[in-house]
This record gives C-alpha cells, structure tokens and sequence, in this order.
C-alpha cells in the first residue's frame, strides 16, 4: 500500500511491477474474491518479462492476493504464467524490510505489522516445497545495517554543524524486539569494530557469501562516516510495550532470521514513561543544558 512504485524509482529501481499491477496480467492467479476475478486470462501471459527479484516494503492490504501472487512468482521462478517442472531452489532474490510484528495505532492493543505478513510467507513457502525461504537482505530495524546508516545520516548532520563526530547514540523506541533489540545489537557492533575491522575484511575477502542481514560488506565503504563509541536503547511505555499490561512481548516476537536471541538482548539502558522525558534524560546523561 501507499506510493510503491514512486518508493521503489527512488530507491533506484528501473523497471518496476507492483502486486495489482501482476494481478491484472495474471487475472487467474488472484482468485479468492469471487468479486474480482476476471473471465478469461490475458493473451499476452506468456511475454510478461520475467519478475528477477522481489522486494517487500510494508503490509498490503489484501493479504490473501499478495501471499498468493508471492508465492506463485517465487515458486515459478518469476514466471507465474507456466507451471514449473521443480522448484528451484535457492529462489529469486528476496529483500525485506520494516520487520516489525506488531505496532500501536490507535487500538488498546497492538496490529499486526509487517513481520507478521513475512511470517505467513514464510511458513507458506515452507509449507509448499519443505525448504526455508531465504532472504538475499533485511533492511529495517532490528538490522544493524539500518542503524549503521543511522550513525552515518547522523555524523554527516554533525559534520555539516561544525562539531565533533558524536561519540554516544541515543535510539528511543516502543518496541522491543526491533527498536531495543537493534540498538542493543548495534552497541555490540560498535565495542567489537575497531577490535574485529581486520578480522572481518579478511573473512570477507574469503567468503563471497553474505547472510542477510549482514553489515560487512558497508565496512570500508567510500564516504563513510563514523565515530560513534556506545549506542544506548532507551525504552518507552507509550507504544506496543507497556508496563500495566496488554500482549505480553519477547524477542521471540523478532523475525527469524534473528533468533535464536540472548535475552540481554531485550533489556534496554533506560527506560522512561514517554519521548518528552527520554529527550530529558539524554540531555542530563550528556550534560546538556
């Protein structure tokens, strides 16, 4: 939903094809509303260019069309017009982001995000062909690579100011298993860096394979900006965690490819009732008044 294919040209992308966009060139696919469905096929099925990579943004809105439609593009190996001899596997690429399973609206408890979309795709590609479905990337929070981005976007502001790179990164969130888990595991990264940098260009140097979500190959990328020593996670009550009750939430909540996941993980720096006294209490932590 929202300006996909404005999202993916600025992101880059070239020659774009959204889900309603596939739904109207394979009018058979997408089945389960009787009130939709077309009557014949188009002639044209067999020549639309072949999908090569696949890229998830966010919810949709007709859950049942895009698993459908996903699962077919994967499955046919981009090509949902002809019913494949196997299943090829590893697929087509496949990059994810905004992998949060659940986010506050204006609900008393919290909606389902995007994470829990990823986890019906995949549980249905397991389901279907018995192997797991492979991510090339995940881009978003709890990754590193985001915050990594952050800490850049970040010093490139202070830079510009006229100030010293900052050295303590403050992340504030509501959320647990993203906002917290990926602050914390970006700390991480930040107290092995100097100690690891020779350490993990050599490994790259002898391992072409990336996991995905893996932060190497943005070490040594040209203009990179860093400085950073500590990133904090500070935690608070005005969102999907809340301290008085509503679904409880643990890192098992975090997308698959971050578990299993220790539970020091989930434990933030600090922790404030609302944004207005977590911006108070980094002001008192970096002297600032």
């Amino acid at each position: 939903q929202g300006p996909v294919e404005l999202i993916a040209r600025s992101l880059g992308f070239n020659n774009i094809t959204t889900i309603d966009q596939l739904r109207h060139a394979f009018p058979n696919l997408d089945s389960v509303d009787h009130k939709r469905r077309r009557a014949a096929p188009c002639a044209f099925e067999k020549y639309y260019p072949r999908i090569e990579a696949v890229v998830l943004f966010g919810e949709p809105v007709r859950w049942e069309t895009s698993l459908q439609l996903l699962v077919d593009v994967i499955l046919s190996d981009g090509q949902p017009s002809l019913a494949p001899d196997t299943v090829k596997h590893p697929h087509l690429p496949l990059l994810a982001c905004n992998m949060d399973l659940q986010w506050m609206a204006e609900a008393v408890m919290p909606r389902f995000g995007h994470g829990a979309f990823l986890l019906c795709l995949e549980n249905l590609y397991k389901k279907i062909t018995g192997h797991d479905m492979v991510y090339t990337a995940l881009i978003g929070k709890p990754s590193e690579i985001t915050y990594r981005h952050g800490e850049h976007v970040l010093q490139q502001q202070a830079n510009k100011m006229g100030i010293p790179p900052v050295k303590n990164i403050y992340c504030i969130g509501d959320n647990i298993c993203t906002d917290i888990f990926g602050a914390n595991l970006y700390n991480k990264y930040l107290q092995n860096r100097l100690r690891d940098s020779k350490q993990s260009q050599a490994a790259a140097q002898n391992n072409g394979h990336q996991s995905s979500r893996s932060i190497d190959n943005l070490i040594g990328a040209v203009g990179e900006l860093n400085g950073a020593s500590n990133c904090y996670s500070v935690l608070v009550e005005t969102g999907v965690f809340s301290k008085t009750g509503g679904s409880p939430v643990s890192l098992d909540h975090s997308p698959r490819d971050f578990l299993p996941v220790e539970s020091s993980y989930q434990e933030p720096t600090f922790s404030t009732h609302n944004v207005l006294q977590a911006v108070h209490l980094i002001f008192k932590q970096e002297n600032f008044h």
